[in-house]
């Protein structure tokens, strides 16, 4: 079987534009506000068993990074700015929400016990709303106690102030460094959908060097640990893309991708077919 050369495409590859649209926008906010708002309720469950230093935002962050994802790829949302504003609420209510969760859970979700405490046959609902601080005076509150320092003894209010800023930083930065990475997956600008794999697997060296050869690389002498990806659009009205890797001696990764159209996956298809079927023959 001859080796695949490249074409040109019957069908363009996705424009580096990626459209905007008040869908994205209605879903992506209203998106990031429930899911920072979630996370924000865990966490606030979760440091009253374990809450590690640095870890634990972190761990909140790539959370809300991670259901970020999820959101765009369900919802189809490929505009950056729309993702990265999603992400940026998302990881700024997880955040901050954690103090106003702890406020709630305090003062209003147990209020009913303050009631059963206040003798009977009165209205005290006035007097305890009177009683419960704003938001803000519950966190100067909380400054004035003072969080605990790694030594055990309470750190001062401008202390607490540092860390609940370098807390929530480090959330947001955590967020959006789980979710740029997955902005890079191919979008369809014409059917607005995310590429999606649709075959990958391992391939031996003859097949890879023709892979190669359409991409228009030379791999290195040694290579190993060889694979590809082959992904579309979910309408089929873009290019393929395809993208193969490899390892050189050193051990140093190299990805290449590149477009197929119709002839080119046909081409493709046929060589990893061959390499299927040789592969069952020997099993």
């Amino acid at each position: 079987m001859g080796d695949p050369q490249p074409q040109p495409l019957d069908r363009p590859p996705p424009t580096l534009k990626r459209p905007w649209s008040w869908y994205g926008l209605a879903v992506g906010g209203l998106g990031g506000l429930v899911i920072g708002g979630l996370w924000a309720w865990w966490a606030e469950v979760a440091q009253n068993y374990l809450a590690p230093v640095v870890v634990f935002p972190l761990l909140i962050g790539a959370g809300t990074g991670i259901a970020v994802v999820g959101l765009v790829r369900i919802a189809q949302i490929g505009h950056r700015a729309t993702i990265v504003a999603s992400v940026l609420l998302a990881g700024s209510v997880a955040a901050l929400g954690q103090h106003y969760v702890t406020y709630l859970d305090s003062y209003y979700w147990h209020r009913g016990k303050a009631f059963q405490a206040l003798p009977a046959g009165h209205d005290w609902s006035a007097v305890v709303d009177r009683m419960v601080p704003s938001f803000g005076q519950y966190l100067q509150s909380q400054v004035r106690l003072g969080r605990p320092s790694l030594l055990g003894y309470p750190a001062p209010a401008w202390l607490v102030w540092l860390s609940w800023v370098v807390d929530a930083g480090l959330t947001v930065a955590a967020a959006v460094a789980v979710t740029v990475p997955a902005m890079h997956t191919p979008y369809c600008d014409r059917c607005r959908t995310w590429y999606r794999v649709t075959r990958n697997g391992k391939i031996d060296l003859p097949t890879s060097a023709r892979l190669a050869r359409l991409a228009g690389v030379v791999l290195p002498p040694q290579t190993r640990s060889r694979r590809y990806r082959l992904s579309n659009c979910h309408g089929g009205c873009s290019a393929t893309c395809c993208e193969l890797s490899w390892e050189d001696a050193q051990g140093r990764l190299s990805v290449v991708q590149f477009w197929l159209d119709a002839a080119g996956r046909g081409q493709v298809a046929a060589a990893l077919d061959t390499v299927a079927s040789e592969t069952d023959e020997e099993e």
